[in-house]
């Protein structure tokens, strides 16, 4: 199956069908205009080159029909695999195996996607496990949050330094933490200066900072001590 712009498409059996039509007209004037003498042979071939046109131009116009009502169909299913996929994404494989040849390479072209998508998200998710694990034996105190403020892991010098015996505020808002702030003003300030914001916690100053991620939009923040971070390695 051809994958062609439906605007191609038009133009082309546009041009094809003009020139059957000057085809069509120019055999009519030769069966019209008056016949000298011995010129049966001459209409005869008039007559045959109409009547082939006729019939070519009604195939070209079945065709192109039958054309644009194919790739209509296929828009539509594409549509509805669309929708389908994003609530049983099994059922798209079925779904592609009905457009033929070409819904077979996509079909499989969409698992080799799939099975890079759930790769990556088994890496990133031994990756966080890997994170918790080392957060857990790092002796400098440390919080590392969502640009949102939601907290994302702690260090275990933190838990001992500031929670002692309370539950690990894993998971919770670190304005719970750090009354007063606000995490849209850190993160101003962090983008515009480039330089730690500090803020006072338990008569302690602490130092925040940005994680880029590699299109270098801002993706984590990290609250460590001001001592921490002047003692950290350049």
């Amino acid at each position: 199956m051809l994958l062609i712009k439906r605007s191609v498409l038009i133009i082309f059996f546009s041009i094809i069908i003009i020139l059957m039509m000057g085809i069509t007209a120019t055999a009519f004037v030769m069966m019209s205009s008056p016949a000298p003498g011995g010129s049966e042979q001459l209409r005869f071939r008039a007559e045959t080159l109409l009547f082939t046109t006729i019939v070519t131009s009604t195939l070209l116009i079945i065709i192109f029909t039958l054309a644009i009502t194919r790739c209509r169909n296929i828009d539509k299913m594409l549509d509805k695999l669309i929708r389908q996929n994003s609530m049983n994404p099994a059922s798209t494989k079925e779904g592609l195996l009905r457009l033929g040849k070409t819904g077979g390479k996509l079909n499989i072209l969409y698992r080799q996607i799939d099975e890079i998508s759930r790769n990556r998200g088994l890496k990133i998710s031994a990756l966080s496990n890997a994170l918790e694990l080392f957060s857990f034996y790092l002796s400098p105190p440390l919080i590392l949050t969502d640009m949102s403020g939601k907290i994302v892991q702690v260090s275990r010098g933190w838990t001992e330094e500031f929670n002692g015996s309370s539950s690990n505020p894993k998971g919770s808002n670190i304005d719970g933490l750090f009354s007063g702030i606000n995490i849209s003003d850190i993160i101003s300030r962090l983008e515009k200066t480039h330089l730690p914001a500090t803020t006072e916690f338990k008569g302690k100053t602490f130092n925040w900072s940005i994680v880029y991620n590699r299109k270098l939009t801002p993706a984590y923040l990290i609250v460590m001590p001001a001592e921490v971070y002047k003692s950290r390695p350049n």
